[in-house]
C-alpha cells in the first residue's frame, strides 16, 4: 500500500492504539524507573519493584498509567500522521536519487520532521505527565499542589495554569531518540 492511499482516519488510529499498546506494556517498567530516579540511589530496581508490589500490590505498578496515556496517544497519532505527510511530499523532490540512498533520505527527512512535529504539538502533555508522576510520589516541587479529590482534567488544567512550557522545549536526547524511533519503525513495514 503506498502512502497516497492511506487514510489519515486510519493512520491517527493506528498512532493512538500503537501509543496505548506500548505505554501500557512499559508502564511498570516507567513507575520503577521514576522511582528509582527520585529514589536518592538508596534501594535497588528489584528492591523497589518488590517493595511497590509487596507494599502496594502488582496492579500500582501501572499507577500513573493514564497521564502516560493521554500524553502519547496523541504524541504518536501527530507522529504517524505528520511522518506520512512529510514521507509523501518528499517523495517527488528525491525521486531522481538512485535506489535505498532516496528512501533512506525520504525515511530520515520525514521521520525527523515528524518528531519535531509531535513533540512540539504534544510537548504540554509530556509537562503534565512528569509534574503528575513526582506528584504522586510527593516529590514535585512546582507550585500546583496535587488534590486527591480532583479529576485528571482538573489537574492538567492546573499544571498547566502554573508551567512555564516555553522553557526547555527541547532536549538532544529527543531528536536523537526521535530519529532513530522513525528509521527502526519504517524499516519494519
Amino acid at each position: 500500500m503506498s502512502s497516497k492511499s492511506k487514510d489519515w482516519k486510519e493512520v491517527v488510529i493506528a498512532g493512538g492504539v500503537a501509543g496505548v499498546c506500548s505505554r501500557t506494556a512499559i508502564a511498570p517498567i516507567e513507575r520503577i524507573k521514576i522511582l528509582y530516579q527520585i529514589s536518592s540511589g538508596e534501594s535497588g530496581i528489584a528492591s523497589l519493584f518488590t517493595t511497590v508490589v509487596k507494599k502496594e500490590g502488582v496492579l500500582r505498578l501501572w499507577r500513573g498509567n493514564s497521564a502516560a496515556v493521554i500524553r502519547v496517544v496523541p504524541y504518536l497519532s501527530t507522529q504517524f500522521l505528520a511522518y506520512e505527510k512529510y514521507k509523501e511530499t518528499l517523495i517527488p523532490l528525491f525521486s531522481d536519487t538512485a535506489g535505498a540512498t532516496g528512501k533512506n533520505a525520504v525515511t530520515l527527512a520525514a521521520g525527523s520532521a515528524a518528531g519535531v512535529t509531535a513533540v512540539v504539538l504534544t510537548y504540554p502533555l509530556d509537562v503534565v505527565r512528569a509534574r503528575m508522576a513526582l506528584q504522586q510520589e510527593g516529590k514535585s516541587t512546582t507550585r500546583f499542589v496535587c488534590v486527591r479529590s480532583a479529576g485528571s482534567v482538573d489537574k492538567i488544567m492546573k499544571i498547566l495554569a502554573n508551567t512555564d512550557i516555553t522553557t526547555g522545549c527541547f532536549h538532544s536526547s529527543h531528536s536523537v531518540a526521535l530519529l532513530l524511533d522513525t528509521r527502526v519503525t519504517d524499516s519494519l513495514k
